[in-house]
C-alpha cells in the first residue's frame, strides 16, 4: 500500500480536540522560520555579487550565471522531490534538505574559481528545493483547507522579511569577509532551521489529535471532520510515476505561464536589483538598502495576498502583475534627474506585486491539484518554475554585458507581467476541485 493512502487516525483514538494551542499554529511557525533562514541567505547572491565579481575578475554573465546553476539544482531536484513527498515523508524530506543546503552554504568558504561556485549553488538549491516551497505548500495544504491562501500568504511573508537580511550581510562582509559569512549562513542552517524541522514538523492534523482549519470551524464541522474516513488525499495514490493525465491539462498550462514569467522576473531582480542601483549612483550599502526595501514590500505583498480567499485568485493575481509590470518600467526609462526616485519606488512597487503574486500562485495550483499525486504535480510544477528562473538572472546579465546597460532586459519583464494576465484570468472559468488535504501521514 501506498504510504500516501495511510489514514488518519480512527475518531475514537482522537475524538476530543485537544485543549490549548492549535498545533496548526506551530506548522505555520516552522515554516515560517524555515523559509526565512533558506531564502535570506540564499537570496543575498546579490549583495556578493560585485564583490565576488571584482575579486575574481568575473564578467556579470559569468557570476549571475552561479545563480542560474542553482536555480538548475532546483529544477532537477523539484520532481524527485515532488515524489519522495507523495510517498515518503514530508517531515524528513524537509528535514534533509535543510542540511544538504546547510553544507552547501559551508563550501562557500572554500570557493577559488568560477566552477567552485557554480557547484556550491548547484548543491545548496539541491537541498532548497527539498526544504522550501515544495513542502510548504503540501504541509499547508494539509494543515489548511479554507483558509489556503492566508496560510501559504503568512509563511511565504518570511520570503520578503528574508531580503531585509541584505543589510546584515552586507555588514558581515565588511566586517568578516565573505568567506566567513558563508560560515554563518551555514551554521545558521545547520544549528537553527534542522533541529525546529526534524522536532516539530507534523505532515498532518491527525497525528496531532486534530483536524484541518480546527480554529475557524463550528464544534459541528470538526465531528463531521474527524467521522469522515480522510485517506488524506481522497483516494489511494495512482499507480506510475508521472500523472500524464493532469500535467499535459490545459489548467497546468495555464498556471505554469504564471510560473514561468514570475520565476523569470524574481530571480532577475534577486540577482541584478543591488548591482542597477550601483551602477545608478548608490553605494553598496545603499544597494543593500533598497534591496531590504524590496524585500519589505515583498513581505507585505504576500501578507496582503491572503486576501485572495476573498476576491478571488485571478483578480489578485492580476494586480499584483499589473504593478509589477509599472515597478519595471519605471526601473528600465531611468531619467538621470530622478534615477534615484525611481529605482527605490520600482523596487518598493516591484517587491509588492510580487509578493501579491507569488503566495496566490502556489494556492492556485494546490486549488486545482489537489489529490495523491499533488506532489509531483507540484514537482514538475517547480521544475519548470526553476528553469525560467535559472534563464531570467543569466539572460539579464548576459543582456548587460551586450549593451552596457539594464534597460531592455528590465522592459522585458515588464511585458511577461502584462502576457501572464490573460491565462489567470482564464483560471478562474475552469472549476476546481473539491478542497482537501494533500499528502500522507506522518
Amino acid at each position: 500500500m501506498s504510504s500516501s493512502s495511510v489514514p488518519d487516525p480512527a475518531p475514537a483514538a482522537a475524538n476530543t480536540e485537544r485543549p490549548g494551542l492549535w498545533y496548526g499554529w506551530v506548522i505555520l511557525a516552522v515554516v515560517f522560520v524555515v523559509l526565512l533562514v533558506l531564502i535570506g541567505t540564499r537570496t543575498s547572491f546579490g549583495v556578493f555579487f560585485k564583490v565576488l565579481s571584482a575579486e575574481f575578475g568575473w564578467n556579470r554573465a559569468q557570476t549571475s550565471g552561479a545563480f542560474s546553476m542553482g536555480m538548475l539544482g532546483y529544477a532537477v531536484s523539484a520532481p524527485f522531490v515532488g515524489w519522495l513527498l507523495d510517498r515518503w515523508s514530508i517531515r524528513w524530506t524537509m528535514s534533509l534538505g535543510v542540511f544538504l543546503f546547510g553544507m552547501g552554504m559551508l563550501i562557500g568558504f572554500f570557493v577559488g574559481a568560477l566552477w567552485h561556485l557554480y557547484a556550491m549553488n548547484f548543491i545548496l538549491s539541491l537541498g532548497f528545493g527539498m526544504a522550501a516551497h515544495l513542502p510548504q505548500t503540501q504541509v499547508l495544504a494539509n494543515w489548511f483547507i479554507k483558509r489556503r491562501g492566508f496560510a501559504l500568504g503568512l509563511t511565504s511573508s518570511a520570503q520578503g522579511l528574508a531580503f531585509s537580511t541584505s543589510l546584515a550581510t552586507a555588514a558581515l562582509i565588511a566586517w568578516l569577509g565573505w568567506r566567513h559569512t558563508y560560515l554563518i549562513f551555514g551554521g545558521i542552517s545547520l544549528l537553527l532551521a534542522f533541529p525546529l524541522v526534524a522536532l516539530l514538523l507534523r505532515d498532518r492534523p491527525g497525528k496531532m489529535g486534530t483536524v484541518p482549519d480546527a480554529p475557524f470551524l463550528g464544534p459541528d464541522e470538526i465531528a463531521a471532520l474527524r467521522a469522515a474516513p480522510d485517506s488524506g488525499a481522497g483516494g489511494p495514490a495512482p499507480r506510475g510515476l508521472f500523472p500524464v493525465n493532469l500535467i499535459f491539462s490545459l489548467k497546468f498550462f495555464f498556471i505554469f505561464i504564471l510560473f514561468a514569467a514570475i520565476a523569470y522576473n524574481f530571480t532577475a531582480l534577486v540577482v541584478h536589483l543591488v548591482p542597477l542601483a550601483t551602477d545608478n549612483g548608490f553605494s553598496p550599502a545603499q544597494g543593500a538598502a533598497i534591496f531590504a526595501l524590496f524585500g519589505g514590500m515583498v513581505f507585505a505583498g504576500n501578507l496582503v495576498s491572503g486576501v485572495s480567499d476573498r476576491i478571488g485568485r485571478g483578480r489578485t493575481y492580476v494586480i499584483g502583475a499589473a504593478l509589477g509590470a509599472v515597478s519595471c518600467l519605471l526601473l528600465a526609462l531611468i531619467v538621470p534627474r530622478a534615477a534615484g526616485a525611481q529605482i527605490i519606488a520600482g523596487a518598493a512597487a516591484a517587491g509588492f506585486g510580487l509578493g501579491l503574486v507569488r503566495p496566490t500562485i502556489a494556492v492556485m495550483l494546490a486549488d486545482h491539484f489537489s489529490g495523491p499525486a499533488f506532489g509531483r504535480v507540484n514537482g514538475t510544477m517547480m521544475m519548470l518554475f526553476a528553469a525560467t528562473g535559472a534563464l531570467g538572472s543569466v539572460a539579464t546579465g548576459f543582456f548587460f554585458d551586450l549593451t552596457g546597460r539594464y534597460r531592455e532586459s528590465v522592459a522585458l519583464m515588464a511585458v511577461f507581467f502584462l502576457i501572464s494576465c490573460a491565462p489567470a484570468a482564464a483560471l478562474e472559468r475552469i472549476k476546481k476541485p473539491d478542497k482537501k488535504p494533500v499528502g500522507k501521514e506522518t
